[in-house]
């Protein structure tokens, strides 16, 4: 499966290789690759401002939980707390 995100807003992304593993690609404006590596369950790799992110799946599956800094981070909705 593949699966591209772009985020507008101009935030980065950190994103959590929740399990699974598989590739990915993030690409600057340009179309230049910034990276294209393999990852698999615990990595932690982090997009930059205006960049685009591919992800292209293994058999196990590779769900990604990105977003994870800024006013609109999943850490936050989970834990409003964690911000004080």
């Amino acid at each position: 499966m593949l699966v591209s995100s772009y985020v507008a807003d101009g935030s980065v992304q950190i994103c959590y290789v929740g399990k699974g593993s598989g590739r990915i690609k993030v690409v600057g404006s340009e179309g230049k690759p910034a990276l294209h590596n393999k990852v698999e369950e615990g990595d932690l790799f982090i997009v930059p401002q205006f960049y685009a992110l591919g992800e292209i799946a293994d058999d196990c599956g590779l769900p990604v939980f990105g977003h994870l800094a800024g006013n609109t981070s999943v850490v936050l909705i989970c834990k409003p707390g964690i911000s004080s």
